[in-house]
Order: structure tokens, then C-alpha cells, then sequence
């Protein structure tokens, strides 16, 4: 085991506390940090609601192989969360706090890679009728993020991901099939 000396401990306390001046320096800093951590936030409690829907139901063998039942579990599911959330609106996740950097996050690293937009193009199910609590459509393509643009958006819980349909950036919930939140026009034309 390390021991870490007096010094070097006063010297990494002053580290810390240069950066966390130089941080607070930065304009917005303080409120960015402030919109990310509500966005966490707003993810986890989503999660939360969705296992304690996950709870109400029959639960599903984790070694099933059945198809039907798969996908009647993923429906059963779905409805029960639509329920919970019967009045969630685009931007209960996807907050007016963290949308300005999102969009500024996804169009530049878009704008400076032509093959990131490619890519987003492939398997695009282009437009869809997005509203929040929308089944995603069983057998519909799904679009690929660019690992470099996933790298620099906010990491998500377990079976959320980010997609595209058209422009739009998607925040979808794989195991229940659902439509959580939608940021709209994210990719630059």
C-alpha cells in the first residue's frame, strides 16, 4: 500500500482547489455542472419508476427465449410505465437547463465529421410521429450515435441509449420499447 505524505496531500488539496477556482472562472461553468447534474438526476428517477413498474409485473425469466413472451413483457411493461408517466411532456429529462448544451454538443461534433453524419444516416428510420411514451416501432430500424459523439454526451443508466430518427436526438429506453424524451432537430442539416 501507497502512503501518501503530508505534502503531497496539502498539494493535492491545492490542486483540487485551483481547479475548482479555475472551474467557477469559466462563465457558466457553475450552471453547467448545475443542468448536468440535474439531468442525472431526472435519469435516475426515471429508473426508479420504471423498476417499480418492472416490480407490478409477472417477472420474466431472465433465460427465456420466446419471442411472444419477450415482447408481450416489453408491452406489459411499456403500459405500465405510460401509465406512471400519462403526463410526461418533451423536456422532463431532456431539461430547458441542459437542452442549450446538448444541442451545442451534438452539432459540433457533427459539423466537424461528415462521416459521424453518415453514419447517423444508416439504419435512420428518418421521420417519425415522436411524442414522449411512444412505443418504438417493433421491427423499425434503429439508428447508430457515433461512438465519438457518444463519448462526449452524458453517459445514461442501463437500458437507455441515445438514437436519432431524422435529426431528432432520441433518448429510448430499450427495455421497456419506449420513447422517454426527444431533443428536437439535434443534427445540423
Amino acid at each position: 500500500m501507497t502512503r501518501v505524505r503530508p505534502r503531497s496531500r496539502q498539494a493535492t488539496a491545492a490542486a483540487a482547489a485551483l481547479l475548482a477556482a479555475l472551474v467557477a472562472s469559466v462563465p457558466g461553468a457553475a450552471e453547467e455542472d448545475e443542468a448536468l447534474r440535474e439531468l442525472e438526476r431526472r435519469l435516475l428517477a426515471y429508473v426508479e419508476l420504471r423498476r417499480q413498474q418492472a416490480e407490478t409485473l409477472p417477472p420474466l425469466d431472465p433465460r427465456e427465449t420466446d419471442a411472444a413472451k419477450i415482447s408481450q413483457h416489453a408491452l406489459s411493461l411499456a403500459a405500465a410505465v405510460r401509465s406512471a408517466r400519462s403526463d410526461a411532456r418533451p423536456g422532463d429529462i431532456f431539461h430547458e437547463g441542459v437542452r442549450p448544451r446538448l444541442l451545442a454538443l451534438v452539432r459540433d461534433q457533427l459539423r466537424r465529421d461528415a462521416a459521424q453524419q453518415s453514419a447517423i444516416a444508416q439504419g435512420n428510420p428518418g421521420p417519425l410521429f415522436l411524442f414522449v411514451n411512444a412505443g418504438y416501432p417493433e421491427g423499425g430500424s434503429w439508428s447508430t450515435v457515433p461512438p465519438e459523439l457518444l463519448r462526449r454526451l452524458p453517459p445514461l443508466p442501463d437500458d437507455l441509449q441515445y438514437r436519432f430518427a431524422a435529426r431528432h436526438l432520441l433518448l429510448v429506453d430499450t427495455r421497456a420499447r419506449i420513447l422517454v424524451d426527444f431533443l428536437p432537430k439535434a443534427a445540423p442539416r
